[in-house]
Formats: C-alpha cells, sequence, structure tokens
C-alpha cells in the first residue's frame, strides 16, 4: 500500500528541525542568532526568549502532526506559513532589519518543499489509484 502522503510528510520535516533550532538559539543564544541573521535590531532579551518558547512548541506540535501523519493539517502548514510571511515582510517594512528578510528566506523553502511534497504526493496517488478515503474529503485533489 502507498504510503499516507509520503513526501508531504517529510517535508514538515524541514520546519519541525528549523524550529527547534532558531527556537532553541533565541531561547539561549540570542546574540548568536541575530549575528547570524544579519540583524541590526534592538530587542528585549526576555521577548525574544518567549518567541524562541513559542518556536520550540510550535517545533514539537510540527513534529507530532509529521509522526502521527495528521493529513488533514498538511494544508493548513502552508496557510500559516503564508500568513507568517506576510507578517515577516510588515514587519520589515516597519522596521528595515534585514533579520526578517532572512526569516522570510527559510520560511519560503519551507513553503516550497511542502508544496512540492503536496504535488509529487498527489501524482503518486493519482498514478497507482489510491484514494485517501471515500468518506473524507482528500484536501490534496
Amino acid at each position: 500500500m502507498l504510503p499516507r502522503f509520503g513526501w508531504t510528510r517529510l517535508s514538515l520535516l524541514y520546519p519541525a528541525i528549523v524550529l527547534f533550532a532558531a527556537g532553541s538559539g533565541l531561547l539561549l543564544k540570542q546574540d548568536v542568532i541575530f549575528t547570524l541573521m544579519l540583524s541590526n535590531g534592538n530587542y528585549s532579551p526576555t521577548v525574544v526568549q518567549m518567541a524562541g518558547m513559542f518556536m520550540m512548541v510550535l517545533s514539537a506540535f510540527v513534529w507530532q502532526t509529521l509522526r502521527c501523519g495528521w493529513a488533514e493539517m498538511y494544508l493548513w502548514t502552508i496557510w500559516l506559513r503564508l500568513f507568517m510571511a506576510g507578517c515577516f515582510v510588515w514587519f520589515f517594512q516597519q522596521t528595515g532589519d534585514p533579520f526578517f528578510l532572512c526569516i522570510l528566506i527559510v520560511l519560503t523553502v519551507g513553503i516550497s518543499l511542502t508544496l512540492l511534497g503536496i504535488r509529487a504526493d498527489r501524482d503518486t496517488r493519482k498514478s497507482v489509484g489510491y484514494r485517501l478515503c471515500d468518506s473524507v474529503r482528500n484536501p490534496f485533489d
């Protein structure tokens, strides 16, 4: 039997790992992260640590979505990241800090990987005649 959304599921490894790594960095070593991400802003350490904490929690949620094969959330990960991308563009316009453009690039890579995964899985399912379930609307068709 065909694995349930193999490439799409695999593409969620990227945001899970990036969120965990960046969240850990923001929680423990903000100066290093801000230097790597070309930041020219000055942010409150506590707010940055709180953002890191939220990123680590979000990473755990993405990991569980991946681990459990919660296919209904795959498309939502695209919409949520598109919302985040819009916010990062807005933040950059407000501050002029390249930090937000760097985050936007990382986010765009993740969105692209998931879209490619959705496309590859859709093509694979069509070629083998695989259907998710007659009683459940398939969000990828």
